[in-house]
């Protein structure tokens, strides 16, 4: 994650100019990589989407470990921020794009935190305590699994790819569904 960030502050430096005419020269020099989008796009969205996709779980990480150093809990343990971030985790698809599609990664919580998304009393999570742990399996649903697959072949999983991707494809369609685990399943596991 910190060379990803290096790298955005690198490439983002080599695209400041003091004049115009360091700007064309600049651009002359690298013509064919800007034609090829190798150089010259957005790199605010480059990176961000490459953190988003190739580095989900290190930058879900390192989401966690703000917000424990933010409010303070750096090392104490947060069950409520715990199964936030384990289910952003189990249910964000990620490039590869074939991989992730394919996998099912399982999420025990105990809270309802499905419930807790629902509602729009802006609760505390805590307030959605379940009894009983739940276990839940996270698939991605056959048509998301085609749209994507089809996007991909047609666009790739460069950073270029992934912006014509999200560009037209709302968010909710980058996540698996969670469904509760099955007594069978349970069993089995």
């Amino acid at each position: 994650l910190q060379r990803l960030i290096d790298d955005f502050i690198k490439e983002s430096c080599e695209e400041i100019f003091l004049t115009a005419e360091d700007c064309l020269a600049w651009a002359h020099a690298h013509y064919d990589q800007l034609v090829s989008g190798e150089k010259g796009g957005n790199l605010l969205s480059k990176y961000s989407l490459s953190g988003r996709f190739w580095l989900n779980q290190p930058a879900l990480d390192f989401l966690g470990a703000t917000i424990r150093d933010i409010s303070g809990e750096a090392d104490d343990v947060d069950p409520e921020l715990d199964c936030v971030m384990a289910f952003l985790g189990a249910g964000m698809i990620a490039a590869p794009f074939a991989e992730s599609l394919a996998s099912k990664p399982e999420w025990t919580t105990s809270y309802d935190l499905l419930a807790w998304l629902e509602d729009r009393s802006h609760r505390d999570l805590a307030a959605f305590e379940l009894a009983e742990p739940r276990r839940y399996v996270f698939e991605a649903e056959p048509d998301k699994v085609r749209l994507i697959m089809t996007k991909v072949e047609a666009f790739g999983e460069n950073p270029q790819g992934l912006g014509k991707i999200t560009r037209t494809m709302f968010a909710r369609d980058l996540r698996r569904t969670p469904r509760p685990l099955s007594e069978r399943e349970r069993s089995r596991a």
